[in-house]
């Protein structure tokens, strides 16, 4: 069922008195959707989620959407801090909405939703809410431009907020594989069957080097030219083929263990910070609250198996 928000009364109004009480500008022949006029702001829709939220004065919020047919959005939600307003629901992080967006020039305005998924269980949970938390903000840090659509990076986003929810048991391996398509759709995915420096075809099995700053695995000559190289093993590789190639919702049927994904971590981290402008904040909070968490209830989660973890050049 539709939840629509009202953004004006029944009388006109000039464009300028208009685009104030948006906190945005309009050109002089433009008129809201519903004004009497000649002329009518264009409008859109978008199926959206919510990554961020911020409060604008005493009852509005801005968010930040992640919309599949149009990329990221900056959005102002008029009186949506109210508690009666209909538009309250559609702002909170990580809720799936159908929007009315209204065009400006600076910020968009949603003028009606349709609230599609809330996502309750991830609420629940102080550590599925920072995981939660850490997904949206790395989606943004990825979407470093406005209105480019990524469909593909949505779907993902979208598939791994639902089987955080449902499967938080095995919410290490979906994060590092969202990290890992996030990687690929910047265009940085990592060369797994040959050396990233010459070309050379690699074996799947036995053990090479990954280079963060070069995006790849690196053949036993070229190896030595790498500060930062990491030691990887067969399995290793394998688990990142599999994280780059196969559905989420299918990935969490394979047999990858704890110990394999700590070591795709350890490869995947410094390359996020070789290929994004920053790291989210959530990421280093939530590294901190796992391992004070697995300190504290060493019996409730899967420990590495210290001899299957290849060891630190």
């Amino acid at each position: 069922m539709g939840v629509s928000g009202k953004l004006f009364g029944r009388h006109g109004g000039t464009s300028r008195s208009i685009g104030r009480y948006l906190n945005c500008e309009f050109a002089d022949n433009q008129v809201v959707a519903g004004w009497r006029g000649r002329h009518t702001i264009p409008l859109y829709n978008a199926n959206a989620i919510v990554l961020h939220r911020f409060d604008l004065g005493e009852t509005d919020r801005i968010v930040t959407l992640f919309s599949r047919e149009h990329g990221r959005i900056s959005a102002v939600a008029k009186g949506s801090r109210r508690p009666t307003s209909r538009l309250s629901g559609a702002t909170e992080p990580f809720t799936v909405a159908r929007l009315l967006m209204a065009t400006g020039k600076s910020l968009d305005v949603i003028s009606q939703c349709e609230v599609r998924e809330t996502f309750p269980a991830l609420r629940s949970d102080f550590e599925t809410l920072m995981c939660a938390t850490y997904l949206c903000d790395l989606t943004a840090c990825t979407l470093s431009e406005e209105r480019a659509a990524q469909p593909v990076l949505y779907d993902e986003l979208l598939s791994a907020l639902y089987l955080v929810q449902l499967h938080p048991e095995r919410a290490d391996l979906i994060l590092r594989t969202y990290e890992m398509k996030s990687l690929a759709v910047l265009g940085y995915e990592p060369s797994l069957d040959r050396c990233a420096l010459c070309g050379l075809k690699l074996s799947s099995q036995g053990t090479d080097y990954y280079s963060p700053s070069v995006g790849g695995v690196l053949c036993k000559k070229d190896w030595p030219q790498s500060s930062d190289r990491i030691r990887l093993n067969g399995e290793v590789k394998h688990a990142i083929a599999l994280m780059l190639r196969a559905e989420l919702s299918d990935l969490l049927s394979y047999p990858i263990r704890p110990a394999i994904v700590s070591q795709v971590k350890r490869v995947l981290t410094p390359t996020l910070y070789g290929r994004l402008d920053r790291l989210p904040r959530s990421r280093e909070f939530l590294d901190s609250l796992q391992k004070n968490w697995e300190k504290s209830i060493p019996a409730n989660r899967p420990q590495a198996d210290p001899e299957s973890v290849p060891p630190e050049d």
